[in-house]
């Protein structure tokens, strides 16, 4: 059973992920123009997905967790919408550049997937050698 502090953090990361993607595409459309509000954005939102990704981490150690989102469906996403801005950036030449924040965002997301996914590899395979 869930907690709700596991459900609120959820709800957290889904609203900093929607704001953080609409900041992406308002910046692009107006060329830069809020690459500063972005980078602060970003900041928060890796931040909240860190903090997720320890809770839930946390909880799967305590045997609190139990695994029913797909991580990889959300870094599909997030590659497609990479592609999309670099074709942006290719596109566009000196009109729009690819924010920084943007790109150190995506590899944070990557990073959090990776050990998230590893951990739970860890523990699965923990449960299988002392089931208890």
């Amino acid at each position: 059973m869930k907690k709700i502090s596991d459900i609120w953090l959820r709800r957290l990361v889904n609203l900093w992920s929607f704001v953080f993607l609409t900041a992406v595409v308002v910046d692009l459309v107006f060329c830069n123009a809020y690459k500063d509000t972005l980078s602060m954005i970003s900041t928060i939102y890796v931040g909240v997905l860190v903090i997720y990704g320890s809770n839930k981490e946390f909880n799967r150690w305590q045997n609190h967790h139990k695994a029913n989102h797909k991580g990889e469906i959300f870094i599909i996403f997030w590659t497609i919408l990479i592609g999309v801005l670099i074709a942006f950036d290719i596109i566009l030449g000196p009109k729009y550049k690819l924010p920084e924040s943007v790109i150190t965002t995506y590899i944070s997301v990557i990073t959090v997937l990776v050990i998230t996914e590893r951990s739970k590899e860890m523990h699965d395979t923990k449960k299988e050698k002392n089931p208890v």
